[in-house]
């Protein structure tokens, strides 16, 4: 059985990767420590030990409800132990510990702030500055571990005839497996691609208004379609090329069709009006000048 072994982090020069986990032991396992001290000590103030003297009690001890236990003095012979625990400082090393774990794994830096005032601009850098914390580890374990476990499972499938008949120009054209992910990081991925599509596109509407020269450089076709790629749409939603070059066959030829109709139109006023011209110079009209 093939064993995928992804990498996290890497050292230059080293074969070995890490992850933050590494870094973030000691604090996660004094936490540990500390959440069982915790728990001693809390089971000592809900249920506290109880101190007597030596001949201050009389029989067993009974601490159930509606027990009785005989004692020689109320007051000396028994009582409970106060443990004197201080929950408030372990609650104060509990948030520094956690705080210190959060650091390590960026967690604060991989979460919007919990404010409806965000602007666009805010949320762009701020999804920007994640992409740049977990960009180098999206890709290693997509490299590593996703797309060989992906690519094995389907060929797996493939051999053992799981999926319907290819169609013809796979079957022939013997075309390369390509893996491409859906999720949300890597949707996150494609939306710096789009953000700098869209500001180029601004850019050169601007500048198109003083050198108009610069409207044939953008590809109309292939930045529609890039962006529906980013952006998740559904391939069946769009139209193939020979479906588009068709329909802009079918509007040229009835944009010349109609132009042709305008122009007989125009050319048929034209003759009545000579016509009637003629006619009015022949019989001498007045208003023939």
């Amino acid at each position: 059985m093939p064993v995928f072994a992804p990498q996290w982090r890497r050292v230059s020069g080293s074969q070995h990767g890490f992850s933050p986990a590494m870094i973030a032991i000691w604090d996660v396992l004094t936490l540990n420590q500390l959440e069982e001290l915790i728990l001693v000590a809390g089971e000592k103030v809900i249920d506290p030990a109880i101190m007597t003297t030596r001949k201050g009690v009389f029989g067993d001890i009974d601490l159930s409800a509606g027990g009785t236990v005989v004692v020689q003095d109320l007051e000396k012979s028994m009582k409970a132990f106060e443990s004197k625990a201080r929950f408030d400082m372990s609650a104060l090393q509990k948030g520094e510990l956690r705080d210190a774990i959060n650091e390590a794994f960026y967690v604060d830096e991989l979460k919007l702030k919990e404010s409806p005032a965000m602007t666009a601009a805010e949320v762009y850098a701020r999804v920007q500055l994640m992409q740049r914390l977990i960009g180098p580890t999206f890709g290693r374990i997509k490299t590593h571990f996703m797309e060989p476990a992906v690519t094995r499972q389907f060929m797996i499938n493939y051999r053992y005839r799981k999926f319907p008949e290819l169609p013809e120009a796979l079957a022939n054209g013997g075309t390369d497996l390509k893996i491409e992910f859906l999720g949300t990081l890597a949707k996150s991925q494609k939306m710096e691609t789009s953000a700098a599509i869209d500001k180029w596109m601004g850019t050169t509407v601007a500048l198109s208004e003083v050198y108009p020269e610069i409207r044939d450089i953008p590809n109309p076709d292939a930045i529609a379609r890039e962006q529906a790629h980013n952006d998740g749409v559904p391939t069946r939603l769009l139209n193939n090329d020979a479906a588009v070059k068709k329909t802009r066959l079918q509007r040229a030829k009835q944009q010349a069709q109609e132009q042709q109709l305008m122009m007989a139109q125009a050319e048929g006023e034209a003759a009545k009006s000579i016509g009637e011209g003629r006619r009015a110079l022949r019989e001498g009209a007045p208003d023939a000048t």
